[in-house]
């Protein structure tokens, strides 16, 4: 069994290898700090998010310019 943070790790790693993204041009948008430093060291840019808004435009925005 998996922990919640190996999970999201190797969901993003499989993306990854599926599109044939590099990391440095991912951004992880998630409402979960664990979520967001289990890939810290695979994806450069992670984005917290409010859980009760989902992402917003300017979260949207702050991921992609900041």
């Amino acid at each position: 069994m998996y922990t919640k943070e190996k999970t999201k790790l190797q969901h993003c790693q499989e993306i990854i290898k599926k599109s044939n993204i590099t990391p440095e041009f991912m951004i992880l948008f998630d409402d979960d700090q664990e979520n967001l430093d289990s890939v810290k060291n695979l994806i450069n840019k992670t984005i917290l998010v409010n859980k009760d808004n989902q992402i917003t435009f300017e979260d949207f925005i702050f991921g992609i310019f900041n």
